[in-house]
């Protein structure tokens, strides 16, 4: 719980000038319930994985070995409360993602 809140509390200083302070809130709620679920899913390494929350819009980068755990990324991701929409350049197996490869 103390976790949670260290990462909220980040998240809210990081997007201060960001928005509404509601606003900022929630996006800070939702980045810490998505860092939670990653870093509690066995099938993907959530320590290799970025977050970042923008209005309910939750981008996502970092690297994954194969691509089936790339997509395990968005999806779990996808299943958070609060999550609008979800992009990613999440790298598989360590080769930098070109623009083109986001995921929807």
């Amino acid at each position: 719980m103390l976790s949670r809140l260290l990462i909220v509390l980040a998240a809210c200083l990081t997007f201060a000038c960001a928005g509404t302070v509601d606003a900022t809130m929630d996006d800070a709620a939702v980045t810490a319930d998505v860092v939670t679920a990653l870093l509690n899913d066995s099938r993907i390494d959530g320590t290799q994985v970025s977050v970042q929350v923008r209005r309910g819009v939750v981008h996502l980068a970092g690297v994954q070995p194969t691509a089936a755990a790339a997509m395990q990324v968005v999806e779990i991701a996808r299943a958070v409360q609060g999550v609008r929409d979800v992009t990613s350049t999440i790298a598989v197996g360590g080769v930098d993602p070109t623009p083109d490869q986001h995921v929807r």
